[in-house]
C-alpha cells in the first residue's frame, strides 16, 4: 500500500503483522508518510533498542524513506559489517530500490 501512496492502509496492515521487526518498520514508514513524525520517531526507537543488534538493515530502510541519508548509510554499514542475512537477501528487492533511488536521489555526498 505504501508503495502505492496509500499510508493509512499500510499503517492498518502493519498493525496487523505478527513478525515485531517488520510490523514496527512498517509503522515507522507509514506514519512518517502520513506525517506523523512523533509516531514514527516512537516506532524507529523500538526499533533501535530491540533490533539494532540483530536487524539493522529495516533501522537503515526506514531512515532512507524518512530521508534521513547520513543515519541510513551508518545503519546500511552497520547490516554490512555483521553480514545481516536481511542486508544480502533485500538489496534487489522492488521495496529496496524504491527507498534507496530516493537517498541516492538526493545525493550521497
Amino acid at each position: 500500500y505504501l508503495a502505492e501512496g496509500d499510508a493509512t492502509s499500510a499503517l492498518a496492515e502493519m498493525q496487523k503483522e505478527p513478525n515485531e521487526v517488520y510490523r514496527l518498520t512498517g509503522t515507522a514508514l507509514a506514519q512518517h508518510a502520513l506525517g506523523d513524525r512523533a509516531a514514527s520517531d516512537a516506532a524507529v526507537a523500538e526499533l533501535i533498542e530491540k533490533w539494532s543488534h540483530r536487524n539493522p538493515y529495516m533501522i537503515a530502510q526506514v531512515c532512507a524513506f524518512r530521508g534521513e541519508t547520513g543515519k541510513a548509510f551508518h545503519w546500511l554499514e552497520r547490516s554490512f559489517a555483521l553480514n545481516s542475512i536481511h542486508f544480502v537477501g533485500r538489496v534487489s528487492s522492488p521495496e529496496t530500490r524504491l527507498v534507496w533511488t530516493k537517498v541516492i536521489g538526493a545525493g550521497c555526498g
